[in-house]
């Protein structure tokens, strides 16, 4: 394939002063246009333009398989590249090029859940398929133009946006070379009323109004249908509610009209009576009336022992003849019920069998007023046990028909008894169980409520507890209440307490124990023993002293006590230990100048020896607080010998004029994320220099919380009061683990 590289175009400019300097032209700029089938995605028209435009500008194609021509537009005959170069003045453009192939069309298709919007909806839903992801939704206004929705394959309108009868939607989709794809979806309006004609001829004409939507409908005439089938007697107003299954609600309405006006009615008054009452019909609307029996006034007044169905001919002024019935009901008087009583202590409640359609009242003639319980029940209350109510039951039906009957009840009398298990004498074992304790009661009426109480109680499991309870004789009190009724009686429960480890309490110092218990009602003999290997003696029946013992030595007891039924006879085990040596806190290392003195004084016990090494340095090596002035850095060793013979041992260090790594070590560790403390002795004044060249001037190095940003070299700086210096480099490591602690 040949290839053109345009090249600056050039022309001298004759007779100008400046006829030596060349003048440049801009080349022209050659574009292509591709026009393809975009119904089938098949090959279409390529068309080069030029800009600026020029009409003598000459075109150069060039294509696949040696393909060339110099027309402006053509048919293009395979796929492939195309180039194009414009020549305008001598000047060539650079090349434009654009592949040709063939493509899949772009196709969309849209849906909506329903044809029909609601106004108020929040939100309605379109929703596309395409084989394109550039999807956009429009709404198409009635002047032509449109509203931008939204893009993607789902979009989403308010209602309260659209307010047209019909909404037309329309969904686009981009595909290869600029093709676009179109579709549209149509919304009607929610609770749009079309009747089958708007005027009747006459007055009874059938009629039907259908009303735009899906879900529920309630028409002001009852009809739950999309399609209202009715007649209109007169000019009528028929509203409908329309509710979809969003809860999204809309109502429409339509009136229809009667020509010139004509209308019939026919009415009863009262509209329902009981048997034997005097109805009055009463016709309107006629020029002309004849009812079935003959009459031909506009009202008449009927006596009814039964329901009946009235028929009528209304003849209107226009001569409209429109047959009417109306039914009417002829209630008979109501039966009055059998009645029943439950009885309570201080209730009674009165049964019958309701009938429906059929009110109910009472009228109390004795004892207070009651109150209902249902259509079938009524409960009086406030009575005294065996006390006489008495009522009247008056039933009515829907027309104020009514019939009586009387009622007599009298409420339950009291006659509670109750009968207690007893139980026997209780020895308090170790881990003593709770007793279950049994109560019944006879003459019960009610669901009634039982308790105990007294020590050791426990009235929600009906249980008695020995441990709770502890050694003698306890009450226990049974009392049952139902309603206004109530009953109680006692029983009584004797517990002995056997001797245990817990009663043998120990008395001890580092050479001595000392056994001590009390003397319990039962027992008569405590025989005793030791199992360890030492001697004692008793000093009365519930003591015994061992003596002779090293510190923290333990020595065991035996106690067998011979006691009464129910614990009879019991053995028991001890141990006991002499008391340990007491601790002391450590002492503290201490700073100082070089030709400086310190005072060591870890812990002061009257009656105590001390012994210090080495001796090197000390004012003494057997006092409690020697004065220590070594030369270099000393560790000072203590042992301390109390009069019980409890021995303690300990070493503090002095630091001269450095800080030794007993002190303050070549690496300190800290953990990541958690606070750092490390202190010196207090002596002096401290600083503490960072890696980042920041410092901190107390005895203590501190972090709030250590990062691996502080880790590094840091020096110490420690300033004595004696005017002696010194310092020490050390490390800090962070541990980053996550088990890391202290």
């Amino acid at each position: 394939m040949r290839i053109i590289i345009p090249m600056l175009c050039g022309l001298l400019a004759a007779g100008s002063a400046y006829a030596d300097a060349p003048d440049t032209l801009t080349p022209p700029n050659g574009n292509i246009i591709y026009s393809p089938n975009c119904t089938t995605g098949g090959l279409g028209t390529l068309f080069g333009i030029v800009i600026p435009q020029n009409p003598s500008a000459a075109y150069q194609w060039m294509g696949p398989n040696g393909f060339s021509t110099g027309q402006q537009s053509f048919t293009v005959p395979d796929t492939g590249w195309y180039y194009l170069i414009v020549t305008a003045n001598n000047c060539p453009s650079f090349p434009d090029s654009v592949h040709v192939q063939y493509f899949n069309p772009p196709m969309v298709e849209a849906y909506t859940s329903s044809p029909f919007y609601c106004p108020a909806e929040d939100s309605i839903r379109l929703s596309a398929t395409s084989n394109s992801p550039l999807i956009f939704w429009r709404r198409l206004l009635p002047n032509g133009n449109y509203s931008y929705i939204g893009s993607g394959a789902e979009a989403y309108i308010s209602g309260n946006l659209l307010g047209n009868v019909m909404e037309r939607i329309l969904v686009s989709t981009n595909g290869a070379y600029g093709c676009e794809a179109l579709d549209t979806v149509t919304l009607m309006r929610q609770g749009i009323v079309t009747p089958s004609t708007p005027v009747l001829d006459c007055p009874g004409d059938s009629l039907s109004l259908s009303v735009t939507g899906d879900g529920a409908f309630s028409w002001n005439t009852g009809d739950t249908t999309a399609v209202l089938h009715t007649i209109a007697d007169s000019a009528s107003l028929f509203a409908v509610t329309v509710t979809d299954a969003n809860g999204c609600t809309t109502m429409g309405s339509q009136a229809v009209y009667i020509q010139n006006g004509a209308y019939v009615s026919l009415r009863a008054f009262p509209q329902a009576i009981c048997a034997g009452d005097t109805v009055l019909l009463q016709a309107a609307g006629g020029s002309a009336y004849l009812w079935e029996n003959d009459d031909t006034t506009g009202s008449i007044s009927l006596a009814l022992l039964h329901s009946d169905t009235i028929g009528l001919t209304i003849t209107t002024p226009e001569g409209c003849i429109v047959d009417k019935t109306i039914t009417l009901v002829a209630h008979p008087l109501p039966v009055a019920p059998s009645v029943s009583c439950d009885a309570l202590y201080e209730s009674l409640t009165y049964h019958w069998i309701a009938v429906p359609g059929l009110a109910y009242a009472a009228e109390f003639l004795s004892g207070p007023e009651g109150q209902w319980l249902s259509d079938s029940s009524l409960l009086a209350s406030g009575l005294m046990p065996g006390q006489e109510s008495v009522i009247i039951l008056q039933v009515t039906d829907s027309l104020g028909c009514r019939s009586s009957v009387e009622a007599r009840c009298q409420t339950a009398k009291c006659m509670l008894e109750a009968n207690l298990e007893p139980i026997g004498p209780i020895c308090l074992e170790p881990n003593a169980p709770s007793i279950s304790l049994s109560a019944t009661v006879s003459g019960s009426l009610l669901p009634g409520q039982g308790y105990w109480t007294g020590t050791g109680a426990d009235s929600t499991l009906a249980t008695f507890s020995p441990a709770i309870a502890g050694a003698g004789s306890h009450q226990l009190i049974y009392r049952y209440i139902e309603g206004p009724c109530q009953v109680a009686d006692t029983l009584e429960a004797h517990i002995d307490m056997p001797l245990s480890e817990a009663l043998i309490q120990c008395d001890s110092t580092p050479n001595s124990v000392i056994f001590n218990w009390p003397q319990l009602p039962q027992d008569s003999l405590y025989e005793l023993s030791i199992q360890s290997g030492q001697t004692g003696q008793a000093l009365s029946d519930t003591t015994f002293l061992v003596v002779g013992l090293m510190p923290g030595e333990a020595v065991i007891l035996q106690a067998i006590a011979h006691g009464a039924a129910p614990c009879g006879l019991v053995s028991v085990v001890k141990e006991c230990r002499a008391e340990n040596c007491r601790t002391a806190s450590p002492p503290t290392s201490r700073l100082i100048c070089p030709g400086k003195s310190v005072e060591l004084a870890p812990v002061y016990l009257e009656g105590a020896v001390y012994q210090w090494s080495p001796a090197t340095g000390l004012s003494c090596s057997d006092c409690v607080a020697p004065i220590a002035s070594p030369d270099t850095t000393t560790v000072y060793e203590f042992t301390i010998t109390e009069a019980n013979g409890c021995i303690r041992t300990g070493s503090m260090t002095v630091a001269v004029g450095e800080l030794p790594d007993q002190l303050l070590p070549d690496t300190l560790w800290a953990c990541a994320g958690q606070p750092f403390y490390f202190c010196l002795p207090d002596e002096g004044y401290y600083r503490w220099r960072t890696p980042q060249g920041q410092y901190q001037f107390l005895s203590c190095l501190y972090f709030s919380q250590a990062l691996p940003s502080d880790a590094g070299h840091y020096w110490a700086d420690v300033r004595l009061p004696g005017l002696c210096r010194f310092e020490k480099e050390f490390v800090l490591a962070i541990d980053e683990s996550p088990d890391c602690g202290p």
